[in-house]
């Protein structure tokens, strides 16, 4: 694994954009995850790459139910040792078992700009609490329906953000505590 690290650092201080290689790690977790799992396995992996890297974004897949539980999860990390952004997804593997193990793949998607301020806190509330916020402000997760993801990143006016989106819907809450 920290071969792997070392190879993906090198090309990505040599080109700075996008990489099409992804280091890939299993864990024995069962899934589907929250939000917070889902970061603790995507942050230590984001952190093995570079030590000071910072949360930019999270994105869910359309999977998210009730219980703010969802199949897939991406992370937007900047890595500013390497000047560059990087997406860590966690989600099932893609064998016999898919809910059995979670596949944690890392990619650098671009150079990271020199002013970025659209970090994250690393402390937010998890996605069953925003789950149940934004039922009480009248979205319904309907579990048949399975279109509903969850984001976290700076809004216009640079809080941080939930944001559940559907194809009929959108609204935002506070991101952490932080926030409100």
């Amino acid at each position: 694994m920290k071969s792997l690290i070392r190879i993906v650092e090198m090309f990505a201080r040599r080109h700075r954009d996008a990489i099409s290689a992804e280091l890939v790690e299993e864990a024995a977790i069962a899934g589907p995850l929250t939000a917070k799992e889902a970061f603790q396995l995507a942050s230590a992996s984001a952190l093995s790459l570079d030590s000071r890297a910072y949360l930019r974004r999270i994105q869910s897949d359309l999977s998210v139910k009730a219980d703010g539980r969802a199949q897939e999860w991406e992370f937007l990390f900047g890595f500013p040792s390497l000047e560059s952004v990087g997406q860590v997804s966690v989600g099932p593997t893609r064998g016999d078992s898919p809910n059995e193990t979670m596949r944690i793949g890392i990619r650098i998607v671009g150079q990271l700009e020199a002013a970025a301020k659209d970090w994250l806190p690393w402390e937010f509330e998890d996605s069953p609490v925003a789950t149940r916020q934004f039922a009480d402000a009248g979205i319904a997760f309907r579990a048949e329906a399975g279109l509903w993801s969850l984001s976290a990143e700076r809004g216009e006016g640079g809080a941080a953000l939930w944001i559940a989106q559907s194809v009929e819907d959108a609204l935002s809450i506070p991101f952490s505590s932080e926030e409100m």
